[in-house]
């Protein structure tokens, strides 16, 4: 069984969009769809869970609001899965099986700890094909059928837009660092995977389309989360820089 942890905060309508086109599109897989809710309002949150105990499907509340990896982390801790998917809200599933090709690539592997996958914009342009060295998105504005981002292939990290775990990486690495609020949480759990001997592996194969940013709301709270991102970034330069140039390589 698979375990899909999608992380909600405000956005109920992304929430039942996400959840149902995932359903749609996975017909030979187990699993279980765990929704946290990082402090949203309470008249929200009461949505939530009138949806969740209609849909079979498991919400968890808390407050206040503390970002993606507190988020994601209460999630991880009531997973059953062999496997974890992380599965922000403003992802769209439009292509069938995405699931079972990322899980028959984990599962290619006792080594491959983590997997993520190719996230094209609305425009079927690419937004995310895996991490470079210089922790850029590949491929990003190409064709949504780039010959190179169809491929399987080793990267230095993947967004948390999308991601598998295997249950054992997860035994072996712990949880997301809480640390972060928001950005980086995905490539600091990627590089200390990779420290430990785990490999990260981009399935272009699996695809999904992303709303980038749309959880995150107005342009007021836009501001405040690219001000997190910053300061995330300088936190994950200063925690990695005496590893990065081994990691790069």
């Amino acid at each position: 069984m698979v375990s899909c942890i999608i992380p909600s905060f405000n956005q109920v309508d992304l929430v039942k969009q996400c959840v149902n086109t995932l359903k749609a599109t996975i017909t030979k897989t187990s699993y279980e769809i765990i929704v946290v809710d990082d402090g949203s309002a309470m008249h929200i949150q009461q949505q939530l869970l009138q949806w969740g105990s209609q849909e079979n499907i498991k919400v968890i509340l808390k407050n206040p609001n503390e970002g993606f990896s507190c988020t994601v982390n209460q999630g991880i801790r009531q997973a059953r899965g062999k496997h974890i998917a992380l599965v922000n809200n403003d992802v769209i599933f439009h292509e069938p099986e995405w699931l079972k090709k990322m899980i028959s690539t984990i599962q290619s592997s006792p080594e491959i700890g983590v997997i993520g996958a190719r996230l094209l914009y609305p425009n079927q342009t690419i937004q995310h094909g895996g991490m470079s060295g210089e922790l850029l998105h590949r491929y990003v504005g190409m064709p949504a059928d780039y010959p190179p981002a169809l491929a399987v292939d080793d990267v230095h990290a993947v967004t948390g837009a999308l991601l598998l775990i295997k249950q054992d990486a997860v035994a072996d690495l712990g949880l997301f660092s809480e640390d972060f609020f928001t950005g980086f949480e995905d490539v600091e759990y990627c590089f200390r995977a990779r420290l430990k001997g785990w490999r990260v592996v981009y399935c272009g194969p699996a695809a999904a389309i992303h709303l980038e940013g749309q959880t995150r709301g107005g342009h007021q709270k836009i501001n405040f989360y690219k001000h997190k991102d910053f300061e995330a970034r300088k936190q994950f330069d200063l925690k990695w820089r005496g590893y990065y140039h081994i990691l790069k390589s």
